[in-house]
């Protein structure tokens, strides 16, 4: 709100009433021609605002977007925060004992995890496939 000029200061509490009956005249799922009716009538509040204080109408902050920006920051976070690669695990066999061991084939994805991988490294150690440059 600009300055303490009585008929800013009014406008001002008429737009606010003006766009609280239209938040719920939207929230009862009104008829598009009652809404447009109302919002039309809340915009030229503000433009009556507008010339009579200068500047702009900016709607003050209300509880409710203040909270619901709080409670979206950590949603963006969780959203934005990638989970950890997994490593490539050597592949791993059981021996008669029940001991896990690496096995000596030199692979270094697992086929578990990443199976084109795993696919392309069996084919080129097996020597199925030759990789050679002319």
């Amino acid at each position: 709100m600009v300055g303490n000029d009585p008929k800013a200061v009014a406008l001002h509490v008429e737009i606010t009433k003006q766009g609280d009956f239209v938040r719920a005249l939207k929230a009862k799922k009104a008829e598009k021609t009652t809404v447009d009716f109302e919002v039309k009538k809340l915009l030229d509040l503000k433009r009556q605002y507008e010339k009579l204080a200068g500047t702009p109408y900016v709607a003050p902050a209300s509880k409710e977007s203040k909270s619901k920006e709080k409670a979206d920051k950590p949603k963006e976070a969780k959203k934005e925060a990638k989970p950890k690669e997994k490593s490539p695990k050597p592949a791993k066999e059981e021996s008669s004992s029940g001991v896990k061991k690496i096995t000596r084939l030199g692979l270094e994805a697992n086929k578990d995890t990443d199976l084109p991988e795993w696919y392309s490294q069996v084919i080129t150690k097996g020597k199925l496939v030759l990789y050679y440059y002319t």
